[in-house]
């Protein structure tokens, strides 16, 4: 893979339209030795092209893993772009632009979902609604309601009653 904004892509884009050109021309001095140059350099270029964005790509997902684990393990505190740019010594901008890249989604997003992950664990084990967003990271009950809303499509208290339903009916077939 090369990026098409890369120096080496724009490199291979113009030795390929030489090679396009020579494959046209009638046929020089030594014509054929500088045709085999130019393809060497060609694929020297793609090669090197794809070990550097392999061994960039293993980088960006190593620092994605770490970024994860952190997020993870401070997931009911405080996390903002400012915490995260002064705990891996990189501007906000750059974490939000590989964030999205890695994950399809803003560090915003992923720190949302891992919550409501969090808080719909904690009522499935009969924790109290008001327990459930302090405990999850959640600052107050109407930002915890309406993105449990948006990503469940359900209430946090309708979730709950589901489960409590979905039980009652476990126990019934058990018993009969």
């Amino acid at each position: 893979m090369v990026h098409a904004e890369s120096e080496a892509a724009m490199l291979i884009k113009n030795i390929s339209k030489k090679l396009y050109a020579i494959a046209k021309e009638e046929q020089k001095f030594a014509h054929a030795l500088y045709e085999k140059s130019q393809l060497t350099i060609l694929l020297i270029l793609a090669l090197r092209s794809s070990v550097q964005e392999d061994r960039q790509h293993k980088v960006n997902k190593k620092k994605h893993v770490v970024m994860d684990d952190y997020i993870k393990e401070h997931l009911t505190e405080d996390i903002t772009l400012e915490r995260l740019e002064d705990e891996f010594y990189v501007s906000r901008y750059h974490i939000v632009r590989e964030f999205k890249k890695m994950t399809g989604e803003t560090p915003h997003a992923y720190i949302v979902k891992a919550r409501l992950d969090l808080c719909r664990r904690y009522i499935e084990q009969g924790k109290s609604i008001r327990e459930v967003y302090e405990l999850g990271g959640f600052g107050g009950y109407n930002h915890f309601f309406r993105a449990f809303k948006k990503e469940y499509g359900v209430t946090p208290m309708q979730y709950y009653k589901n489960l409590q339903i979905d039980r009652s009916v476990d126990e019934k077939s058990r018993i009969s």
